[in-house]
């Protein structure tokens, strides 16, 4: 893998916190809620699914950019 790529922090004004990472060229974009300092995965319809670690987070992000 090479290059750069962008994670956005969201925090929209409501007390929730999100750390995001937007595929513009597939789709395949990878979401997670921060919450009491821990990770959750959100599905396309914004619900968490399921407890990440940082780690397995930027899994999922490498996955998406290797797609």
């Amino acid at each position: 893998m090479e290059g750069k790529y962008k994670l956005e922090l969201n925090y929209p004004g409501d007390g929730r916190s999100f750390l995001n990472f937007w595929d513009w060229r597939q789709g395949e974009d990878v979401c997670a809620e921060i919450k009491d300092g821990k990770l959750f995965l959100m599905d396309g319809e914004g619900e968490k699914t399921k407890e990440v670690s940082f780690a397995e987070y930027i899994a999922q992000v490498e996955k998406s950019i290797n797609k």
